[in-house]
């Protein structure tokens, strides 16, 4: 039995782009897993050396989206020192040690 048999003789009903429509009680449960839109943030797979090229067409003035992935910032950008390591670690230490309250 091919897939498509099985899930009509159930009354679910499968669309592309991605609409699924499933039989229940009173009334049918219908979702919607397409995107109409597109990703608002299309993120760009490039290769080192792409990178390299796009770095040098920024430099030149040149702007695109990929230039624009490579040179925003992002939480790992800024990675914190020993130091804040360690004030960290000081700072969780004293916290643990402190009595609790009962």
């Amino acid at each position: 039995m091919k897939a498509r048999e099985f899930l009509s003789e159930r009354g679910i009903n499968i669309n592309i782009p991605i609409n699924i429509t499933i039989p229940g009680d009173g009334e049918d449960i219908s979702v919607n897993a397409g995107n109409d839109k597109g990703t608002p943030e299309e993120q760009y797979s490039l290769s080192p050396l792409q990178q390299e090229l796009e770095l040098k067409k920024a430099e030149m003035g040149k702007t695109s989206k990929a230039i624009d992935q490579i040179t925003t910032e992002d939480e790992y950008s800024n990675p914190m020192s020993v130091q804040d390591h360690l004030e960290q670690l000081k700072k969780i230490y004293k916290e643990t040690q402190q009595p609790k309250e009962a």
